[in-house]
């Protein structure tokens, strides 16, 4: 019995700064990631906050319509210093 090397990735959890100033290479790379998981509808799990560029993937990926769960820290959350968190 052949084996299928290649396996579907379903979940992927993702990091990545807040800063808002925006840097185009990355912006774009995090916009052309943001893609892919909702056009394959991969489920994303991040640290919460819309703020810089995972504020991109988890919004546009939410648009997307793929699943977006977002964990944050209540002390972070309730200071905001981070943002909304995108909800499903």
């Amino acid at each position: 019995m052949e084996r299928n090397s290649a396996c579907q990735v379903k979940n992927i959890c993702i990091f990545c700064g807040t800063n808002p100033k925006k840097n185009t290479k990355f912006a774009k790379a995090a916009n052309n990631l943001s893609k892919v998981l909702a056009k394959r509808k991969i489920y994303l799990v991040y640290r919460g906050g819309s703020l810089g560029l995972i504020g991109y993937v988890s919004t546009a990926t939410h648009v997307g319509e793929s699943q977006v769960l977002g964990i944050i820290p209540a002390a972070i959350a309730e200071g905001n210093f981070a943002g909304k968190t995108v909800r499903d």
